[in-house]
């Protein structure tokens, strides 16, 4: 019984430390992308619509120690969304925030989307061997 509870902790531990990294690894990946290719239309729609989702699932796949991928790579990417408005909160009519804003609408159903695709092919996979 304790090994079970301890296990469930640990469980529980690993999930949130997945999460925060996604979060972490997000805001590595735009200091870099800022500074190299600035902040300029083009960049912004490539960072926001294709690099965010793309590098939230890949470390909710790869990196993170969770079993629960979609869990680590949701709350990584909403707790980067919810760090990204809190930084520019004052400049809410700027262009920059609604792009961001329009990027969480449709980043987040797709990465949805994506896991759980990615989760039906691991089921085949599994039952096919």
């Amino acid at each position: 019984m304790y090994h079970a509870v301890k296990r469930m902790k640990l469980t529980r531990v690993n999930k949130y430390l997945s999460s925060v990294v996604v979060l972490v690894g997000l805001i590595i990946i735009l200091i870099p992308f800022g500074l190299i290719f600035g902040m300029s239309l083009l960049p912004n729609i490539i960072f926001w619509f294709f690099v965010v989702p793309f590098l939230a699932f890949s470390f909710g796949t790869k990196i993170c120690i969770s079993q629960d991928q979609m869990f680590a790579s949701l709350t990584g990417l909403l707790l980067f969304y919810g760090f990204m408005v809190f930084m520019i909160y004052e400049h809410y009519q700027s262009d920059f925030f609604k792009l961001m804003l329009l990027s969480m609408v449709t980043g987040i159903p797709a990465l949805i989307i994506k896991v759980r695709e990615k989760r039906k092919q691991l089921t085949i996979t599994n039952i096919s061997q």
